[in-house]
């Protein structure tokens, strides 16, 4: 996908490091579709490389203002072999600490909490068009999830909806109706998300 390869280029440069962890950031949003806040509050020990999930569940971290939308929204979420591949690099470089996450601007660990002008930036850079925001990421595993399988058949609404953090399945019917019906007509792809990551080239070599 063109956005996470425009992700991995801004970490690259120096010049444009809005955020240095951009790309596991981004990856970490359209590989489990979680909200902006349980994305950004992640601890190290929700990402569970033994068991393959990431656990979206309350910790410290999420105050008032940052805390789950719903008890709905405690969930775990497949560690797709794409995204554990790309936490496993960016663990290695953290320092110690609890949060996935950690915004570079404070001097105590704290989470980010925004990251709207980093995402614009990944946006541009990837020469995408149409308008994109976090939720735009979470749409997109949705759309993606659906069409996967298990157990050879195809996955059903109502795990996808917990994975979401639904308590039904109501919305991701009505919202993704369209998805539903096409993979009923034109059979499901593989069982793994996998999103390739495109390179991006300078501005200056794309116009040469």
């Amino acid at each position: 996908m063109r956005l996470l390869g425009a992700a991995q280029a801004l970490d690259a440069e120096l010049s444009a490091r809005y955020y240095p962890s951009l790309y596991p950031i981004l990856a970490t949003f359209l590989l489990t579709g979680g909200r902006k806040q349980e994305v950004l509050g992640l601890e190290r020990s929700d990402v569970d490389v033994t068991g393959g999930w990431v656990h979206i569940r309350d910790n410290p971290w999420r105050g008032l203002d940052r805390g789950l939308k719903s008890k709905h929204s405690r969930r775990r979420v497949p560690l797709w072999p794409q995204l554990q591949e790309i936490l496993e690099t960016h663990l290695a470089t953290l320092r110690p600490g609890a949060l996935l996450f950690p915004s570079h601007r404070q001097r105590s660990e704290r989470p980010f909490t925004e990251i709207d002008r980093a995402l614009s930036a990944a946006v541009a850079k990837a020469e995408i068009d149409k308008p994109v925001t976090l939720h735009t990421l979470r749409h997109t595993y949705t759309a993606h999830r659906l069409c996967t399988v298990e157990g050879g058949a195809p996955v059903s609404v109502w795990d996808v909806a917990c994975e979401l953090g639904h308590r039904d399945t109501a919305m991701v019917e009505r919202t993704y109706g369209h998805v539903l019906r096409d993979r009923d007509r034109r059979g499901t792809r593989e069982a793994e998300v996998r999103y390739e990551t495109a390179k991006v080239l300078p501005l200056a070599a794309r116009n040469a």
